[in-house]
């Protein structure tokens, strides 16, 4: 029977069980189907999406559950993502003079839920007030910063931050030490041994509030340990190193990497 014989009630039971390649192939094959799910698009059902990868052309979006990747236009994001939940968004805007999260919000003007937002790349600074009210609005509690993503030392002092990533530290340095989130991990870095040491006393002295972990990559590891065994009891040696704050008992681990 066709879609066009039915009654518009069913019409719209039946969009609210599709999946999403379903609407897609409906829409490549239909015009009249198009058009049903431009009226009807609150009946859509929300989607669960594994990560929203976008750039300057177009999102790609990989749903849960789906090993396919699909393509979609700027105009078609509120249709297919409103009230949907997306684990992570990754944007990448290098060599565009955008600024970074203006460019997301005028994409994502409409409601859903983001768990993490990995800022992949930008030439143009990142706003910070524009990235708290963006990330606020999209209830996201996690932020991964990419070594291409141009940043300030003020992103460690966003308190609203639960988890950090950064991989590159040579802007940052020893101003790490302001981040207010539970857990913080960085890549090769130029941070010196007294400024890691400083870094884990003040963890320990719960200056630097509920951190619990640090990955961090060090190039002459060997030339410091003595330093960090006066400070941290040695686990597995010389990869491994754990102290406790005895105030909250929680492990505090610098993986060192060969």
């Amino acid at each position: 029977m066709s879609l066009l014989c039915l009654p518009n009630e069913m019409k719209i039971e039946i969009l609210k069980n599709l999946e999403f390649s379903e609407c897609l192939k409906c829409q490549l094959l239909s015009s009249h189907f198009q058009s049903l799910i431009l009226k009807n698009q609150r009946f859509l059902r929300s989607q669960k999406v594994r990560q929203l990868f976008v750039t300057k052309q177009n999102i790609r979006v990989n749903f849960e559950n789906s090993k396919n990747i699909w393509i979609l236009d700027f105009d078609e994001a509120e249709l297919y993502l409103r009230n949907s939940t997306v684990t992570v968004l990754w944007l990448e805007l290098i060599n565009y003079d955008f600024e970074p999260i203006k460019y997301l919000s005028s994409i994502f003007s409409f409601k859903f839920k983001i768990e993490n937002l990995k800022l992949g790349s930008s030439k143009v600074p990142c706003d910070l007030e524009k990235l708290e009210g963006f990330m606020d609005s999209k209830n996201c509690r996690n932020l991964i910063v990419d070594k291409r993503f141009n940043i300030s030392p003020k992103f460690l002092k966003m308190d609203t931050l639960l988890g950090l990533t950064i991989s590159q530290t040579e802007r940052i340095s020893i101003s790490i030490k302001n981040f207010k989130g539970t857990w913080l991990e960085l890549d090769k870095n130029d941070l010196t041994t007294s400024e890691i040491i400083e870094i884990i006393k003040r963890w320990k002295s719960g200056k630097i509030p509920n951190i619990h972990q640090y990955n961090i990559c060090l190039n002459d590891y060997l030339n410091i340990l003595e330093q960090l065994q006066e400070i941290c009891i040695c686990l597995e040696y010389p990869r491994k190193f754990e102290t406790l704050r005895n105030t909250l008992q929680q492990n505090f681990l610098i993986f060192i990497l060969l």
